[in-house]
């Protein structure tokens, strides 16, 4: 399974942070059984690094919560597609710069919780370095 990455109370604090404005960019509201399930989902996948398969991260997230893998992936899939389907999606692209959704269909979770993973690596290093160059 391998080594699992132990963050500081402020690093997590920093990712709850970001992966929160985030899908509230991508036009998702908390009401959305998905929302937290994602944000979950986010940071098993920050602790491992991106190695785990997302059918281990939906047993660890269904486990957590005391409901089946297959309730997750739904609600997970539920809060995806309504971001897609109000266009939320298209115009993060342009804002990031590199597109992950093809016009004829939506992202999957899988692709979906890579995309959020790669904007908060994004943004930690962006963090890093500005805090960095304050020092100097």
């Amino acid at each position: 399974m391998g080594d699992v990455i132990n963050f500081t109370a402020e690093e997590e604090e920093f990712f709850e942070f970001e992966v929160t404005n985030i899908m509230l960019e991508m036009g998702m509201f908390p009401n959305l059984l998905g929302f937290d399930f994602i944000k979950e989902a986010v940071f098993i996948m920050l602790k491992y690094n991106y190695r785990r398969k997302i059918g281990e991260v939906y047993k660890d997230i269904a486990k957590n919560r005391k409901t089946s893998e297959n309730s997750v992936e739904k609600a997970i899939r539920h809060a995806v597609e309504y971001s897609y389907r109000i266009g939320k999606l298209k115009e993060l692209e342009k804002k990031f710069g590199f597109k992950f959704i093809e016009s004829s269909f939506c992202t999957t979770n899988n692709q979906f919780i890579s995309i959020l993973f790669l904007f908060l690596k994004r943004r930690k290093r962006i963090k890093e370095k500005s805090s960095f160059n304050s020092i100097i």
